[in-house]
């Protein structure tokens, strides 16, 4: 051990060699801590992560369900977050960040397969659910539709009744006149009908209006999320050196902390004598 080693003044080469000389401390406490890593890893379960992304109904550009809704359902009906819910589970549901009404729902098991499966279960449901909802709503946007479509064939139908009484011999010429200004203001209405229908038409297309699917499947994780045996040993590594080396120089203090109680111990008899 060094013998200029004191509490006032400490060199990097005093450390040093404290260190070397106390290394079989710093070794003992680095095996230790890395058996412990050791079994730890050896005894707690892994666990897998599978993740699916979901794209919810839309009619007419709306989503039949907010995502937000649609993620606050899904929360609270797989108690997400609930400490005490045995594997398999929900573990999030959150926004595809790529855009558009889209969610990233994950969900943690045992093995890869129950990962997998229970997810894909979930993800099923959710789209059962999205069904029965688009199904209703847009029944309604089909019923407005139909309801345009009647319009403007009644509307056309009493347009052609009045071109033809417009033109037909021995009209009065104020009968004539009037059914002219109606047949105007029906042209206008059956414009205004028809750009409805439009409308309606591009809301209920593809790009518009689409039942929820599954954009990704649910994945079979290959590599547990945790625990992750590469983080575990580096941080055992960290610790087990960090509490060798306070071992190490705690053993040291009190080695110090004798001799000089032996040095005092030995002045003072000396003086007596």
């Amino acid at each position: 051990m060094p013998d200029n080693w004191n509490d006032n003044e400490i060199s990097l080469f005093d450390l040093w060699e404290v260190l070397v000389c106390r290394r079989w401390w710093i070794i003992g406490a680095l095996v230790v801590v890395l058996l412990a890593a050791g079994a730890y890893l050896f005894l707690v379960p892994p666990v897998y992560e599978s993740r699916s992304v979901v794209q919810l109904s839309k009619v007419a550009g709306v989503p039949v369900v907010t995502l937000e809704v649609t993620a606050m359902g899904l929360r609270e009906g797989y108690k997400v977050g609930d400490p005490d819910r045995p594997r398999p589970y929900l573990e999030s549901v959150s926004k595809d960040e790529s855009g558009g009404d889209a969610l990233v729902i994950t969900a943690l098991g045992q093995s890869p397969d129950e990962a997998q499966a229970y997810l894909a279960m979930v993800a099923r449901k959710l789209l059962e659910a999205q069904e029965q909802q688009f199904g209703s709503v847009l029944q309604i946007q089909r019923a407005a539709f139909n309801r345009v479509e009647s319009q403007l064939s009644m509307l056309k139908q009493l347009l052609a009744a009045h071109q033809v009484a417009v033109v037909a011999d021995g009209a009065d010429e104020a009968l004539r006149a009037l059914l002219v200004l109606q047949s105007a203001g029906l042209q206008a209405s059956l414009q205004s009908l028809e750009e409805r229908r439009a409308e309606l038409a591009l809301s209920l297309s593809r790009q518009s209006t689409y039942s929820a699917s599954i954009i990704r499947e649910p994945t079979l994780p290959v590599r547990p999320v945790r625990p992750q045996p590469v983080l575990v040993l580096l941080i055992a590594l960290g610790l087990g050196g960090a509490l060798g080396v306070s071992i190490a120089l705690f053993v040291e203090f009190l080695q110090k902390a004798r001799l000089r109680s032996a040095a005092r111990a030995a002045e003072g008899a000396g003086g007596r004598q």
